[in-house]
């Protein structure tokens, strides 16, 4: 999984701010560009930004965090499944789920995001 996929995708999870930019370290991922990490906000209007298989992450983690069928559409798990070796797909889907978990906390207890310096806790 590239730097992009472990921390981008995350961070991009629902488009929510409880995490921009905190959830996987507190930054940028190591050897990722400014552009590609503004234009996750947008990565259907930005897709020549990514690859293949980040677009099916991105596409994934839009599906198991909006979940507006109730279920993953079966063209999002396919998409997935033709980018993806046998074990990786787990590793995203762990990842949104975590995230969007701490997401749901944040947002029940009316936490401020921007207010994180890496470090601070430990």
């Amino acid at each position: 999984m590239s730097a992009f996929e472990r921390g981008g995708v995350g961070d991009r999870v629902a488009g929510d701010a409880q995490v921009g930019g905190e959830g996987a370290g507190g930054g940028q991922p190591a050897g990722e560009s400014v552009e590609r990490i503004i234009q996750l906000g947008a990565w259907q209007e930005s897709r020549h930004f990514y690859t293949e298989k980040e677009l099916a992450a991105l596409e994934q983690t839009d599906a198991v965090t909006v979940l507006t069928d109730g279920f993953v559409p079966d063209e999002v798990h396919e998409t997935a499944a033709k980018q993806f070796e046998e074990a990786e797909p787990a590793q995203p889907i762990a990842a949104i789920t975590v995230i969007n978990a701490w997401n749901r906390f944040g947002v029940t207890c009316r936490m401020v995001p921007g207010h994180y310096t890496p470090g601070d806790h430990g």
